[in-house]
């Protein structure tokens, strides 16, 4: 059952990213940072709902992907309840979400990439569905996730 997890998660994702004015030179620089924020935000809220109500997505997976990033680690408080918990590295508000974005994208791809078509070779090199390994992966993020958030984590 993965829901403990997506929980934990989704509580993660959400934490305001505790942007300091202090670290920004100017204004501009300080609402690129927000922005980037938001952004990273959206994304991953969206990578966490496809993983939510897709069965082959599993907690194994998830876990396995979560293997990949070595920042993000996963802690029981006093109450018994799944937390998450980051080593950050350069930027706590430009990263966190950042390494959950890694984690359900790895899960996605080895879901999704498990469930491809069969192999065909029509060229020297192996193609599904007429399309290349990495095409065929980006057409169907873009078809589960949108445009935008394809391109930014699976190409």
């Amino acid at each position: 059952m993965k829901s403990p997890l997506i929980t934990a998660l989704r509580t993660f994702i959400n934490q305001p990213p505790r942007l300091r004015w202090q670290d920004y030179t100017d204004a501009k620089s300080y609402r690129a940072a927000q922005k980037l924020a938001a952004r990273d935000r959206s994304d991953a809220l969206v990578m966490l709902r496809v993983c939510e109500v897709t069965p082959g997505v599993t907690e194994a997976g998830l876990l396995l992907a979560w293997s990949g990033v070595p920042r993000l680690m996963l802690a029981y408080g006093s109450d018994g309840r799944m937390n998450i918990l980051y080593r950050q590295e350069r930027s706590w508000p430009l990263e966190y979400r950042r390494a959950v974005c890694m984690v359900l994208a790895a899960a996605l791809r080895g879901y999704w990439w498990s469930e491809r078509p069969p192999c065909t070779r029509t060229t020297e090199l192996p193609l599904w569905d007429g399309l290349t390994s990495d095409a065929w992966l980006l057409r169907r993020a873009t078809a589960e996730l949108g445009g935008a958030v394809a391109v930014r984590w699976f190409s």
